[in-house]
């Protein structure tokens, strides 16, 4: 009796590591994350004189994908930099381009800097394996403004997406926030 207990127990054991440890293995990792390098979870340009040149700022995206297809991630803008006006920032003003070598398997769609446009931009298509990656992106605000100074929110969508397979798409949004100020100048004049 004793050792069917033993024996009941065991199975019973046995059962309850199966049930805990064979979800994990049936379910297929496809996620990403796109986080700013300075930290946080906004893209957030600060206050930005316009007179200045050109502002920078890095997102770093890691890709994880164990699927063995292949994939790419989409940037779409939801929201273009608007402010409480309505009125929004040119599309010349803000730029787009992934760093060369910051990933390992496969292309990066932006190498070249582009304006961030409406329209579904391909940032990166994968091996034929679909191996995980992680890359650095870098976004720039450029003048002239044409618009008047204040606050500018925007939003970024970016969505990744399967090739050839039944694994549904991820997404995950961006804020964008900048700040222009108000241009400043003095003139001196002489009374004669």
């Amino acid at each position: 009796m004793r050792r069917s207990l033993k024996v009941k127990l065991w199975l019973i054991g046995l059962g309850l590591i199966s049930l805990f440890v064979s979800p994990h293995y049936a379910l297929a990792a496809f996620s990403f994350s796109v986080r700013p390098f300075a930290g946080g979870y906004d893209l957030d340009f600060g206050k930005i004189s316009p007179g200045a040149p050109q502002i920078n700022q890095e997102v770093v995206v890691n890709i994880t994908s164990d699927i063995g297809k292949q994939y790419r991630l989409i940037q779409t803008i939801l929201d273009p930099l608007t402010n409480e006006q309505g009125i929004t920032l040119s599309r010349n003003n803000l730029f787009v381009y992934g760093i060369r070598g910051t990933n390992k398997y496969g292309t990066l769609g932006v190498e070249q800097e582009r304006p961030v446009y409406l329209d579904r931009t391909v940032i990166y298509t994968s091996d034929s394996s679909g191996l995980s990656d992680s890359f650095t992106l870098v976004y720039s605000i450029k003048g002239p403004f044409d618009v008047p100074p204040g606050s500018y929110r925007g939003r970024i969508s970016f969505s990744l997406e399967p090739i050839d397979s039944s694994q549904s798409s991820v997404t995950s949004i961006l804020n964008i926030f900048a700040d222009i100020e108000v241009e400043s100048s003095i003139a001196i004049k002489t009374v004669s």
